[in-house]
């Protein structure tokens, strides 16, 4: 338990009101306690001038490697994981009580109604209110209410190479993001994969604002020429527009062996004049050889909140989602079903492609002696979206494949489609969504003109071989022909592949692909952002290596032309692992080129290293992407932490990033000594610079500074501080100093004394030197409490110069340590 009165510092020039704000804290009570009571534990934290929350608006560095950027001065920076307290609220109370299989908590938790794959979305979002929570073996149910001065928001778009230029809203509520990598077919339009990115891993973020920075930088296109987009769901502090949230989920396992699992979740959320309800309800189970998963949704409503540039929803509907797996002896078989209403809308959620209904059946069945198969695949898909009604797509296929020896296989197949459209609908008009993925073009005609014939159809066969050449080479190639019907459903194309195998090293491929026509997704008639095409001859060279038993590392390089006389658009990109005794990384490069409206090319270099030493627990990383041409800019990442000696430490941490018409940079570097055989003192020097048009005050400040702990004797201790402004700033002109002491001296047992002495003088400006001067006494009152009294003569700004001076006044201050209070706690 903490209480004071006075002027007791806070955060300076923060307005008046604001927790922990200088002007806020006349008085202050605070307590934190955990512990047992009874048979449960118990967590409790209050404070009369904090909210408990993290937040990035007041206070501290602003740096990509700073986790919470509250923490002033020195933070340890080359950490980007998300640091957390145990007791957080958005207001003054935080309190959790466990007991037994049941939970009840009201401060700030994740909410989440979905279930653990959340194939077709659910509410998955970082709230403040009350949680109640009942567990067991076999059945769990949860129940939460919140209200939040938060708004909800959502980003769509697709990758461009660069590591910076994505900048979302400002203030944005820390550790509330989530980030998909989503892959879409290039043929049906339908979502393949969505991929959680991790913080510190993938992406760092600066919740300040809103710069979001790429670590491991995503490209456009997979290695099967699919397009991929960036979701991003998160929440940004909007005072007066409060959102109020109810939800829950239960869950329980049925059956002997609890084989079958269902669960429920709902949650309706009303964010200033927009309101969304969202219901999710899901059953899965394991048979023989197999699993099967249904997933139902509905939505209703919407949220006006959202970015313009997310994609096209409606204010109501539904999606199912139905799964079947299972293999017996030499059969498989999968089923798989996707509808998804175009009304239906989750901002919450991960992507999904409204309007479209997904249906594939699958049988395949081994020769016997394993030398080769047949399979039986059946497609359908159908848009239900707007403008074109009854528009379908059906295809189906007989494949086989047979090893003719050990080294030469054959395969083949019949294939037959058929699409179906509404000749009378009306054209779907230019849909304003996401840019297209870099390497991609509207398909001639563009979505605005796409109108289908009535009917089309197909009849087509492909041949081709694999040829085992050599232990380490191989040769692929297959043919698809046309052999009645139309060329637009599936155009003509050869794929031909060499493959070489590079041991331990992975394996290396070249691929080549001719096709009689672009190829436009099914999907593209509802959503603008699988509209994409490919172009009519692509060439791949890439590297694919083995990481571990799981895991494999994919790089190509990749040339796609356009097939329009107008628009022509060609990229070749390549990502490859490097490895130099403790330092390791990758580096990559993409070349496009285009010609056309609007249209324009660029190169994109990138490079990361990552060095290690576990000796010394010294690491240090750096990054750094430059485009040129289309779009260009130039972002680099450096950062360091650890010892370099038994003695000396450093800690570093470099953020620039330049594009048309912007620029930021966040530079810090410390040295640390502190003698290794002995506890005489500390000494630290350091160096921050920032700048930039981004930022909150788009200034520019740089200040380099000095600090000195030396003990003089086992009951004295002398502290110096200089600082010295290279740049200024609005607080502070160029070359203004702040110079600084401080001595402690216990007396006896009991008592201490203490006083501060600061000098700050600012340069230009006659009269600006003020000197401050502050004096405190402190007692001891057994080993666990101190209360102590002080006056601030007129406290100067913080050692960083950032900051305007603070009030003046007398404050006192009591600090206790509790180890046992009404029953709660334990020694």
């Amino acid at each position: 338990m903490s209480a004071g009165a006075g002027s007791v510092p806070g955060i300076p020039d923060a307005p008046d009101g604001q927790a922990d704000g200088t002007n806020s804290r006349r008085g202050r009570i605070a307590m934190f306690g955990t512990g047992a009571m009874g048979k449960s534990l118990a967590t409790f934290a209050y404070d009369t001038a904090d909210t408990l929350q993290r937040t990035p608006q007041y206070g501290g560095a602003l740096g990509t490697y700073n986790g919470d950027p509250g923490d002033r001065p020195y933070a340890i920076t080359g950490d980007a994981s998300l640091r957390r307290d145990d007791a957080l609220s958005r207001d003054h109370l935080f309190a959790r009580i466990d007991s037994g299989q049941a939970t009840a908590q009201w401060g700030e938790f994740r909410a989440r109604t979905g279930g653990d794959t959340n194939a077709i979305g659910g509410f998955d979002q970082l709230v403040d209110g009350a949680k109640l929570e009942l567990g067991g073996a076999t059945r769990r149910a949860s129940l939460f209410v919140a209200r939040n001065d938060v708004g909800y928001d959502r980003r769509v778009f697709a990758p461009t190479g660069l590591a910076n230029g994505v900048v979302l809203r400002p203030s944005i509520v820390v550790g509330s993001e989530v980030v998909l990598l989503a892959t879409i077919d290039a043929r049906t339009g339908a979502v393949i994969a969505q991929t959680p990115l991790t913080r510190g891993v993938d992406y760092s973020i600066e919740y300040a604002t809103g710069q979001l920075h790429f670590i491991d930088v995503p490209l456009p296109l997979d290695e099967a020429f699919n397009p991929r987009q960036i979701v991003i769901t998160y929440e940004f502090d909007a005072p007066g527009n409060s959102a109020k949230t109810i939800g829950g989920r239960a869950e329980a396992a049925l059956g002997r062996s609890h084989a079958i699992k269902i669960g429920a979740g709902y949650v309706n959320d009303t964010t200033g004049a927009g309101n969304v309800s969202l219901a999710t309800q899901d059953i899965s189970g394991a048979i023989r050889g197999g699993s099967w998963q249904i997933v139902h949704a509905t939505s209703s409503g919407s949220l006006l909140s959202t970015s313009p540039d997310a994609p096209l929803f409606g204010t109501g509907g539904s999606a199912l989602h139905g799964q079947l797996t299972r293999a017996v002896g030499p059969d498989r078989l999968t089923l798989l079903y996707d509808r998804t209403d175009t009304g239906y809308n989750d901002p919450f959620g991960g992507l999904s492609t409204p309007g479209l209904l997904n249906e594939r059946f699958t049988y395949a069945h081994k020769y016997a002696g394993g030398s080769g198969e047949i399979a039986l695949d059946f497609g359908h898909q159908a848009n239900t979206g707007i403008g074109l009604a009854a528009s379908t797509q059906t295809t189906a296929s007989l494949r086989t494949r047979r090893a003719i020896t050990k080294r030469f296989t054959l395969n083949a197949a019949l294939e037959r489609r058929i699409a179906t459209s509404s000749a009378s609908g009306p054209a779907l008009g230019n849909l304003q969504g996401n840019p297209l993925p870099a390497g991609f073009v509207p398909a001639p005609g563009s979505v605005a003109a796409y109108q289908p014939s009535p009917s089309q159809s197909s009849t087509q066969a492909s041949a081709g071989f694999d040829w085992r050449a050599t232990g380490a080479l191989d040769v692929s190639v297959n043919r698809l022909q046309t052999l009645g019907g139309q060329n637009d459903v599936q155009p003509t194309q050869t794929d031909a592949q060499i493959t070489y195998d590079l041991g331990k090293g992975g394996r290396a491929y070249l691929r080549e692909r001719w096709s009689a026509a672009p190829v436009q997704s099914f999907a593209a008639a509802t959503q603008s952002l699988t509209a994409a095409t490919g172009g009519t001859h692509a060439t791949e060279l890439g590297f694919a290596r083995r990481l571990g038993n799981a895991t494999s590392f994919d790089t190509s390089y990749l040339i796609d032309h356009g097939a329009s006389g107008d628009d022509m658009y060609a990229t070749m990109g390549v990502r490859e692992k490097l490895s130099f005794g403790r330092t390791r990384g990758d580096a990559f490069f993409q070349h496009a080129t285009a010609v056309g409206q609007n249209a324009g090319g660029f190169d994109l270099y990138g490079l990361s290293l990552t060095y290690a030493d576990p000796a010394n627990k010294f690491r240090a990383s750096g990054s750094s992407q430059l485009r040129t041409g289309n779009g260009g800019g130039v972002s680099i990442t450096l950062a360091a932490a650890g010892s370099l000696s038994p003695d000396f430490s450093v800690f570093a941490s470099v953020n620039d990033a330049r594009a048309a018409g912007s620029h930021q940079s966040d530079e810090r570097v410390g040295l640390a000594w502190r003698p290794s055989r002995s506890d005489v003192g500390v000494t630290l020097l350091q160096y921050q610079r920032s700048d930039g048009n981004t930022g909150l005050t788009s200034t520019q400040s740089g200040v380099l500074s000095l600090e000195q702990v030396l003990r003089v004797r086992s009951r004295t201790e002398i502290v110096g501080r200089y600082a010295y402004k290279i740049d200024g700033d609005s607080y502070y002109a160029a070359h203004s100093s702040l110079a600084g002491l401080r001595l402690d001296q216990k007396i006896g047992s009991r008592l201490d004394v203490g006083a501060e002495a600061r000098r700050a003088m600012v340069n230009g400006i006659d009269g600006a030197k003020a000197t401050a001067l502050a004096v405190e006494a402190g007692m001891r009152i057994g080993d666990n409490t101190r209360i102590g009294v002080g006056w601030n003569t007129r406290a100067t700004a913080d050692p960083s110069l950032s900051a305007t001076p603070t009030r003046r006044g007398a404050y006192v201050t009591v600090t206790s340590v509790v180890d046992r209070l009404f029953g709660w706690g334990r020694r």
